[in-house]
């Protein structure tokens, strides 16, 4: 079969249109086939492991400071199984003192990706005397992986006990110093240093606290809500 010129140049153009519209269609797609995601996790817990880190001695696990105690007050500390809330007990109180139960403790960010701290809850629980004539100080620190502290907060007038922060502005104070702070795989951030006299959370009695406060216990947990590091 024959074709005239004028049918040959246009058929040309058809197959070769068609060609660059297959080759085309094929490099789309080529691009779009991997249909794999990757998602990070958000996981910070109150750290609670006696072999590591090795440069934080003081506080691998929860510990009470003897620095500034006057050893009748009864203390003690647990954790949620998710090891996402701390929970600190304390009676016995005496007034007219300045002595101070201080806690060390830290939290890791065991996740993925980059941890964003949102705000601090805190449920105080027992009688409201007690609850009342509580005030409490602390110094934070930001520790990396490797033991680099990178920054220090304290708030309550540390390391002194003139304190006048009342126990249930905790939560208040903290979430204004440490919102918004990133929390980066593997970093801390500690409530204690490695001397006896560091940082840590304390609690003591106002001095004019009434002298019926000595036979009652309060309970307080202590959350810390962390979200993506990007997130709102």
């Amino acid at each position: 079969m024959k074709f005239s010129k004028g049918y040959a140049l246009p058929m040309l153009l058809v197959i070769a249109l068609g060609a660059i519209g297959f080759g085309y269609a094929w490099w789309t797609e080529a691009l779009v086939i991997d249909p794999q995601v990757n998602t990070g996790e958000v996981d910070v817990i109150f750290w609670n492991n006696p072999n590591e880190p090795s440069w934080g001695k003081t506080w691998r696990v929860p510990n009470w400071r003897n620095y500034g105690w006057n050893g009748w007050t009864t203390r003690d500390w647990s954790l949620s199984q998710d090891q996402k809330t701390l929970t600190i007990t304390l009676g016995n109180y005496h007034p007219v003192t300045d002595d101070t139960d201080r806690i060390a403790f830290g939290m890791r960010n065991v996740g993925t990706i980059p941890a964003k701290l949102k705000s601090v809850t805190l449920t105080v629980s027992g009688p409201a005397t007690l609850i009342d004539n509580i005030r409490t100080q602390g110094k934070i620190e930001y520790y990396k992986s490797d033991g680099t502290k990178l920054w220090e907060k304290s708030f309550g007038n540390w390391p002194h006990t003139t304190s006048t922060l009342p126990l249930v502005d905790l939560d208040d104070k903290l979430t204004e110093l440490l919102a918004g702070t990133v929390l980066y795989p593997g970093d801390y951030l500690v409530f204690g240093e490695e001397t006896e006299e560091g940082g840590s959370l304390g609690f003591a009695l106002y001095k004019d606290a009434p002298n019926d406060v000595e036979r009652m216990t309060i309970s307080i947990s202590l959350s810390f809500e962390f979200v993506q590091w990007n997130a709102p």
